[in-house]
């Protein structure tokens, strides 16, 4: 466990604020902040967030995109063979597979598609109900249902 000098319920001084959000804006690491400020990476985090709550104009940090997952467009050819393969009974993840995507890309660009009235096979015969309503209707006039004990 990393030892601090702060400790719990440690007050910030004006001079820490400063520092911080002079810190924050040049884009430092969270990390080396915290090493500067004899703190945790969370305590930092946290003030952070109190600040921005305050209405100091602390900017956001992005996470960098990480290496094959980051937003590619589409192409033509892919959305083509997204069609083919679901045509074909294809599953997502079989699809995410071929495609190099995950599984998530592959479902909202069939959502998309469908918003956008492009008739994209259903995986299965298409019926998501798993019960009958007509079934449902049956069993309450045979009065299974009415005869509670």
């Amino acid at each position: 466990m990393k030892k601090t000098t702060h400790y719990k319920g440690h007050r910030w001084t004006h001079e820490e604020l400063i520092k911080l959000m002079q810190l924050w804006a040049n884009e430092v690491p969270i990390l080396d902040i915290a090493n500067q400020l004899k703190s945790t990476q969370i305590s930092i985090l946290k003030q952070v967030q109190r600040m921005r709550k305050d209405g100091i104009p602390l900017a956001r940090r992005r996470k960098g995109h990480v290496a094959n997952k980051s937003n590619n467009c589409w192409t033509q050819g892919e959305v083509e063979y997204l069609l083919r393969r679901r045509n074909e009974k294809a599953t997502s993840n079989d699809i995410a597979i071929e495609l190099e995507r995950t599984p998530n890309a592959v479902d909202a660009m069939i959502q998309k598609l469908r918003k956008e009235n492009v008739k994209v096979a259903m995986r299965g015969n298409g019926v998501r109900r798993l019960w009958n309503a007509e079934s449902l209707k049956i069993l309450t006039t045979n009065k299974i249902f009415t005869q509670v004990s």
